[in-house]
């Protein structure tokens, strides 16, 4: 008996969570979770309802006592990736994602949220692979597409000037005229072209951050020149090897 009415509150909160009622998925699979507290369906997408309530602290415990459960369960490492990933644990979410699509290599959202884990970590090429992987299983995925066009900004070439064009318009707040390829290239180039007034308020823009941006602000270029020299010169002082310095903005 209460195998079977655990069964039916699990179809329910299934429902529920398809019509995006979290808080009612939640009520309903939490009575399935008390009749049926191994079952790791159950466990799965209680975690998930209430991921979706942003209740990570209680999401990460149903999750890691489902994948427990059953190790091959995927959406249950999806689960307690995006739960790590919202504590800032990038790494342990990271390999999280990375077990959930090595136990189902078609699982879209497993992609597309790897993607967004890489972003985070700054691993741009890779977070733009895996959201175009994504988009081959499911062409209208929108976390995919909004994280490939995140990787395709913060990627803008391979080349040192296309790196170096990239820096100059984030310095004078014009982010919006970056792009990833050579067709976007075009095609923007294209847009503005047949926009004068789009290109007209570029331009003012243009004008106005003359003054407030850093491109032009000659000033704190030097101070932030001296802040690399001085934290050269200590490491040297130190004893330190060559690094990568940070100069506060």
């Amino acid at each position: 008996m209460n195998f079977e009415n655990a069964r039916n509150l699990f179809f329910e909160g299934l429902d529920l969570l398809a019509r995006e009622d979290y808080a009612g998925a939640e009520g309903k699979l939490r009575a399935a979770e008390r009749l049926a507290p191994e079952r790791v369906s159950v466990l799965t997408n209680l975690s998930a309802a209430l991921l979706r309530q942003d209740k990570v602290a209680e999401s990460k415990r149903y999750a890691e006592k489902s994948v427990a459960l059953d190790e091959s369960n995927a959406e249950g490492w999806l689960n307690l990736g995006h739960c790590l990933r919202n504590e800032g644990d990038l790494a342990a979410a990271l390999q999280c994602c990375e077990r959930s699509v090595a136990l189902k290599p078609d699982y879209v959202e497993a992609w597309s949220n790897r993607g967004g884990v890489l972003l985070d970590l700054q691993r741009y090429a890779e977070a733009l692979a895996d959201c175009e992987r994504a988009i081959a299983l499911r062409p209208d995925h929108p976390q995919a597409w909004s994280n490939r066009g995140l990787a395709l900004n913060a990627l803008p070439g391979a080349s040192f000037a296309s790196r170096v064009a990239a820096s100059l318009l984030q310095a004078i707040g014009l982010p919006e005229l970056i792009t990833g390829s050579p067709q976007e290239y075009e095609a923007l180039a294209l847009s503005l072209a047949n926009d004068p007034g789009r290109l007209s308020s570029i331009r003012e823009k243009l004008a106005r951050n003359r003054g407030s941006h850093p491109l032009f602000d000659t000033a704190l270029f030097a101070r932030h020149m001296e802040a690399a020299y001085s934290a050269m010169w200590e490491r040297h002082r130190a004893g330190l090897p060559p690094d990568h310095i940070q100069v506060p903005a």
